[in-house]
């Protein structure tokens, strides 16, 4: 027989469970999206597994979701390791329709990660589970995205980005709206498409009561392009604007990337000092925050004729590689090319023997591969290496690929050059260095480029035109190698 003096307690604690399942159901998940609106994604993974740890009566589906953000969270953060590992533990469970999500997430976290083949796999794995209702319009043109991203087709991936870009016009809000635009705009900077970018991150910024890491993501990019562009007082407006930001929020890969963006511009002011200094703040974020930092002080020393100085940073940055894996998938590579790109000058048989082991090395960077192609192609041909053939027909397709983008086109010239003086064929090389100054490029280049073109002058006989090329490299605005080496001709000249 029933005892009815249990009936009280046990309805207390049936209330109770509710009660406490419903706050935690509540509670957790809004702090998450707070932190996450704000960028705060450290608070929000926190939020997140808080809300996973504490037993629940009901809830099941909502705790499978909530791994699912969790994961998102963690790769907001730059640690895709994490994310992934989420993934593959919510694919052991029975997922419905959230398994499209973690299969894009899945595929995000792989190509973090540099595994290619594996994103692509799950990238039409998320398409294929997209089905073709129109409610799913965007998921799946986002993961068209990836499927071409993956598979290293930048022009078909940049056209789904802006027809995502199009479609979201008609079926989402502003505020999704304008996270896709501040990704197109990404996409475009990244491509080379250095003024389409900046007017696309202007019209996210046009917006008023932008959340905090929307803005910090367009004016990253604005600063970028600007910077491009050779506009040095908009591109530090916006990156000094852009590195207070990512520090209020304490997002450390935007932290480490406006940094960089910063001590580029006073780079190209020729601040050295100020350069430096930025890039020793760089240095102090830690993770891969001290490869680059290196690498770009490397650039920096070689710039100033520090050849040796800059040898030894080529030396700390190869030193850190290894603790940093999760910086992305090509860090050796990047790394390669600064260094023997700085020695190619000095000694292009040790700067062939530095880019050697990273030709074959997977790139999913297509600049970066035409970059790549342009430098091996100037070393190969001059070491008479018959793989030379093979790099020039590389850049010379990468050039046609990214007729639009100014300052690949000048590497290609540089290395055409390079070529064609070592060739024995002088006028051809003075033609395309003169090629690559009538490009509109950056000023801190210009000087190199002179220099060059003024020696190939003086080769050719044409000694008026070589002093007039000495004299404008001399005149350059920052004390590097270059401008030096201008005046110590023009000296030698007048003597």
């Amino acid at each position: 027989m029933f005892d009815s003096t249990w009936y009280p307690p046990l309805l207390t604690l049936a209330i109770f469970v509710v009660a406490r399942d419903a706050w935690c159901h509540a509670w957790y998940p809004v702090r998450a999206r707070v932190h996450a609106e704000q960028g705060e994604w450290a608070l929000a993974c926190l939020a997140w597994q808080a809300y996973l740890d504490v037993w629940t009566l009901t809830g099941g589906p909502g705790k499978l979701a909530a791994r699912l953000q969790l994961g998102r969270c963690e790769l907001n953060r730059g640690n895709a390791a994490a994310a992934l590992a989420h993934c593959e533990a919510l694919l052991q469970r029975r997922l419905g329709h959230l398994e499209a999500g973690v299969q894009r997430l899945r595929a995000d976290s792989l190509t973090r990660l540099g595994r290619h083949e594996e994103a692509a796999a799950a990238s039409e794995r998320a398409v294929e589970l997209g089905g073709g209702r129109a409610e799913h319009s965007l998921a799946l043109l986002s993961d068209e995205i990836r499927a071409h991203d993956a598979a290293g087709r930048w022009r078909e991936g940049l056209t789904a980005l802006e027809a995502l870009a199009e479609t979201a016009l008609k079926l989402v809000s502003e505020e999704p709206l304008l996270q896709i635009r501040a990704r197109l705009a990404r996409r475009r900077l990244e491509l080379g498409f250095y003024e389409a970018a900046a007017m696309t991150a202007e019209s996210v910024l046009a917006r008023a009561g932008l959340e905090p890491s929307l803005q910090l993501a367009a004016q990253a990019v604005t600063a970028r392009a600007y910077l491009a562009m050779d506009r040095l007082d908009q591109a530090r407006r916006d990156a000094e604007a852009a590195w207070r930001r990512a520090c209020e929020i304490g997002d450390r890969e935007a932290i480490l990337d406006t940094g960089l963006t910063l001590a580029e511009v006073a780079q190209h002011r020729g601040d050295y000092v100020g350069a430096m200094r930025q890039l020793q703040e760089v240095r102090e974020v830690g993770g891969h925050g001290r490869w680059l930092a290196a690498l770009g002080e490397a650039e920096l020393l070689a710039e100033w004729g520090r050849h040796a100085e800059a040898g030894r940073a080529f030396e700390q940055a190869r030193a850190n590689l290894p603790q940093v894996a999760e910086a992305g998938p090509h860090p050796a590579l990047l790394a390669a090319l600064w260094e023997a790109g700085a020695r190619a000058d000095q000694d292009p048989t040790a700067a062939l023997q530095i880019l050697r082991p990273h030709l074959e090395s997977p790139c999913p960077d297509p600049r970066l591969r035409v970059r790549r192609a342009a430098l091996a192609a100037w070393l190969l041909t001059v070491a008479d290496d018959p793989a030379a053939a093979e790099q020039v027909e590389a850049m010379q397709a990468g050039a046609a690929d990214f007729a639009h983008d100014r300052h690949l086109l000048v590497e290609c010239d540089l290395a055409a050059a390079q070529i064609a003086q070592y060739q024995n064929r002088p006028a051809d090389a003075a033609n395309l260095l003169r090629s690559a100054l009538e490009r509109p490029c950056q000023k801190l280049g210009r000087a190199a480029i002179l220099l060059a073109l003024g020696d190939l002058e003086q080769r050719l006989g044409r000694l008026d035109a070589a002093t007039t090329a000495w004299a404008e490299a001399a005149a350059g605005h920052a004390e590097t190698e270059a401008v030096v080496l201008a005046r110590q001709r023009l000296q030698v000249g007048a003597a």
